[in-house]
Order: C-alpha cells, then structure tokens, then sequence
C-alpha cells in the first residue's frame, strides 16, 4: 500500500466513508501495517488523517472494527510509554461532569451530544487537509 502513491490515503477514505464491511476490513488493514512496523508506518498513517475516521469508528463501527480501532489509535500513540487506557463510561462521565457544570439538565444527552460535535469537527478538518493534499 505505501509502494504505491496514494495507497494510504484510499485506506484511509474508505475507512470514512465506506460500509461498515469496507471500514472492519480497512481498519483491520492499517492495524496490521501498523504492528508489522511501528516506527515505519505509524508517520505515514497520521499524516494521511486517519484520526477522526478511526474515532468515528470506535463509536459507530461494528464490534470488532472497534476493537481493532482502538488497537490503532494506542499505536498512534506519540508516546512509547504505557498510559492507563479510558473505558468509554469513564470517558462519559467525564464529559458528563462537565456538562452538569454547564447545565444540570439531560446531562448525559448533551454529553453525547459534545462527544459527537468534538468527531464531526476533527472529521471536517481532517476532510478540509485531505482537500488541500489533493489540490497539491
């Protein structure tokens, strides 16, 4: 995929915009470059935007496109030291708690709510970046 221009970047689009079928399948892709080489395909990988599409699933995907998301998003990771992982309820708490502190009414409705404004705005920039690649 990395031998061929643009290679990436298609995983990565179908991996926004495909069925949920095509998004398992292309996760599953760039998971399995990833843990073949870290430190040779993780560049490559981020700088073709693959973030919001790889939240968006963690969200929205099936069971193992989940699953096999979130492994990618740890391996994205800048970091190479170990941090302790959120679960999504403690992820939803904690936009919750922030939101009461906001308005104490339909808490959990306006957290999610955040949650899924906070994905679409990353998605429409990592869209707009994928825009201004193309024109280049």
């Amino acid at each position: 995929m990395t031998s061929v221009e643009g290679g990436v970047l298609t995983i990565v689009e179908v991996l926004e915009e495909g069925s949920l079928f095509s998004k398992e399948h292309a996760v599953g892709a760039l998971l399995t470059m990833c843990e073949s080489d870290r430190t040779k395909y993780r560049e490559i990988i981020l700088r073709e935007g693959v973030i919001p599409g790889l939240l968006e699933l963690t969200v929205h995907g099936t069971p193992k496109a989940r699953t096999k998301a979130r492994e990618l998003l740890k391996l994205l990771r800048n970091s190479p030291y170990p941090r302790p992982e959120l679960d999504a309820d403690t992820l939803e708490n904690i936009v919750s708690n922030i939101v009461s502190k906001i308005d104490g009414d339909d808490r959990m409705g306006k957290a999610k709510k955040m949650l899924a404004e906070m994905v679409q705005l990353s998605m429409e920039r990592s869209l707009k970046h994928l825009q201004q690649r193309a024109a280049w």
